[in-house]
């Protein structure tokens, strides 16, 4: 794919003032990532903001007892929240994100897009992907303990804490 394609899939560049997109045109590298790198680990820093236009990206996260969950995945038209709400807050990238697949993306400098963020084109794509995956993650996290509670059983014979007076 072409840096252009790429851009062509992102809604907030296809809704966008001309002049705004030849601005996005110019400031927006493409990068091809081969499967099983990683593009975060926990604690890094977020410089940059990557949309995809072709492979996915896998989001994760381990516990301390090693065990992983996966938060999400990141397709070709979206970026990931984890690392955009990192780069806007100037915080740590708080999981992992590897590539799965092939992958061919945009990357803008954070100072660069969160100039953006005050176009109605941007700022609506942003706060669409953040809701739904919102609504994807607590989906997750919603059915996480149901699983745990049928795999741990209480021993009969053990009463169950009383809370303190």
């Amino acid at each position: 794919m072409e840096k252009s394609e790429i851009l062509a899939l992102l809604p907030f560049y296809k809704n966008a003032p001309a002049n705004l997109q030849r601005e996005m045109e110019k400031i927006a590298t493409y990068r091809a990532v081969p499967t099983g790198i990683l593009l975060f680990v926990e604690g890094d820093g977020c410089t940059n903001i990557g949309f995809i236009g072709k492979g996915k990206i896998r989001v994760s996260k381990s516990g301390e007892t090693g065990r992983e969950i996966n938060l999400y995945h990141v397709e070709p038209g979206e970026g990931c929240v984890l690392n955009l709400s990192c780069a806007f807050a100037s915080l740590s990238y708080p999981a992992t994100a590897i590539v799965e697949e092939p992958t061919e993306m945009v990357i803008f400098p954070v100072s660069e897009f969160q100039q953006w963020l005050n176009r109605d084109e941007v700022r609506t794509y942003v706060f669409n992907l953040f809701s739904l995956r919102f609504a994807r993650v607590i989906t997750l996290i919603s059915s996480v303990p149901i699983a745990i509670r049928s795999s741990i059983s209480r021993p009969t014979n053990v009463p169950m804490a009383k809370p303190p007076p």
